[in-house]
């Protein structure tokens, strides 16, 4: 019985421990809104030159501006993305803006765009510019319509780009950029990370040589050091040198001791020695001859692939010759992403303004219900209802307004409009066209009724009373 009663006592006391601990905190943190650059296509229109690579100038580029890890749109007030205020920062050098678009065919559902719904009805192109310049691409737009909001991830804009140019450059997302989130009916900041893009279309390498001897010995072997340097990534791999157009009767020749050697980002080789070996033989013309030194990667026929160095040689005795000194070692140049965290911005978002209306009947009131955002509170709303009636108030925090109502005598087709203004003296205007229909209670059809269903029944009524009556007295 005791030992009964003491495993009785023990699960109590079990249970009441279990409840007693708290449940393991929930770690439950928000996954930051992640924008980047990225290169989509290359494609040339140079048809003169089939050798020429698409990344060199001439040919044209696609450039995309992603984002991932968007809020889910939870409700019709809040959640997704209401638009974008981006710069993009390019080399005016290597490139030359042809078009950029967010919507319609030039960024449409097939390219992942995630307001390639949007028309100028539903959406608001808030910034549109180019500063050739600065090299300086601002576009900023934001949804009218809660519905087009964007989640998840996709392309928020696309840019056409010609390469003009050679150079290692940066598409580079500026930090003055923002993102439109949405809570409460209206555009809220976002925070984000973000990510540049590098390209990197100079030759694969550069060459330097030591000077020959001025003037060139004839029937004599000449020996110079050629340095064969790693400009970017295109240039992994083993590379061979060769002397192009070495002048001379039968007898002239060449050779590089190495010939090929390798050049490999992970292993660090950026550069490699060669030892060149000329011989004019008696008999050579004295002039200044123009060879080239030729760096070229074994694994393709493509000339992008390649360095040239023009090698003066002057052959007889009164030339001179003024080489250009060696060009020095040039630093690794790989692709890479430079990443920033962007915090929401003190910058207030765009004024952005829109208004419901109920049902609009002649004789009925109708509500009028506003939401503003953006800009700087306090507001000033000024009602414009179409019939030579107006309407103002105040606001002052940003959100869904309390209804103002107004009633129309007539049915008809009505414009209203609303005339916003913030602390700054910044103003908008929302806009719509409201039918307002006939009052069913003041109709011909309805009056008409109305005598059926009142007053004649009472006409009757008085009627029977008064043939009542006259049958009473003649009793």
């Amino acid at each position: 019985m005791n030992s009964s009663r003491g495993g009785i006592l023990m699960i109590l006391l079990a249970a009441l421990l279990i409840v007693a601990i708290p449940p393991p905190a929930h770690s439950d943190t928000q996954t930051l809104v992640q924008l980047g650059v990225f290169i989509d296509t290359y494609r040339t229109t140079n048809v003169t030159d089939p050798d020429l690579a698409p990344n060199q100038p001439g040919g044209e580029i696609y450039v995309t501006v992603r984002v991932s890890n968007l809020p889910d749109v939870t409700s019709s007030s809040a959640g997704g993305l209401q638009g974008f205020d981006i710069s993009l920062n390019y080399s005016t050098t290597v490139y030359r803006i042809l078009g950029y678009d967010y919507n319609g065919p030039n960024c449409s559902r097939d390219d992942t765009c995630v307001y390639a719904n949007t028309t100028q009805s539903n959406s608001l192109v808030l910034n549109s510019t180019v500063d050739s310049n600065q090299g300086i691409l601002h576009l900023a737009m934001v949804v009218l319509d809660p519905s087009l909001r964007a989640h998840g991830s996709g392309v928020l804009f696309k840019v056409h780009f010609q390469i003009i140019g050679r150079g290692k450059s940066q598409f580079a997302i500026m930090q003055s950029s923002r993102l439109f989130g949405y809570s409460n009916n209206c555009g809220l900041p976002l925070a984000y990370t973000a990510t540049s893009a590098w390209i990197d279309n100079r030759r694969p390498y550069r060459i330097t040589a030591d000077p020959p001897p001025s003037p060139f010995p004839v029937g004599q072997k000449v020996s110079v050091k050629v340095t064969v340097w790693k400009v970017n990534a295109f240039g992994d791999g083993y590379v061979t040198l060769i002397l192009s157009s070495w002048p001379g009767p039968s007898g002239a020749n060449y050779s590089f001791a190495p010939r090929t050697d390798q050049l490999s980002s992970s292993q660090h080789i950026t550069n490699f020695n060669s030892t060149m070996t000329l011989y004019a033989p008696t008999g050579t013309q004295q002039a200044t001859y123009y060879p080239e030194i030729i760096a070229h990667l074994n694994t393709t026929l493509d000339q992008s692939y390649e360095a040239r160095l023009i090698y003066p040689v002057t052959v007889g005795a009164g030339y001179t010759l003024s080489s250009p000194p060696p060009i020095p070692a040039q630093a690794q140049s790989v692709a890479l992403t430079t990443p920033y965290l962007d915090t929401p911005s003190d910058t207030p978002l765009p004024l952005l303004a829109s208004f419901t209306a109920t049902t609009a009947t002649a004789g009925v009131p109708v509500s009028f219900t506003p939401t503003v955002c953006g800009g700087t509170s306090p507001y000033r709303l000024q009602w414009g209802f179409g019939d030579a009636f107006v309407n103002s108030s105040s606001l002052d925090a940003p959100g869904i307004v309390a209804p103002t109502t107004h009633t129309y005598t007539s049915p008809g087709q009505y414009s209203v409009r609303l005339n916003v203004t913030d602390s700054m003296g910044l103003t908008l205007t929302a806009s719509r066209t409201l039918s307002v229909t006939g009052n069913p209670s003041t109709s011909p059809d309805a009056i008409r009724t109305i005598l059926l269903v009142t007053i004649v029944p009472v006409v009757l009524l008085g009627a029977l009373m008064y043939l009542k009556r006259g049958w009473s007295r003649r009793r």
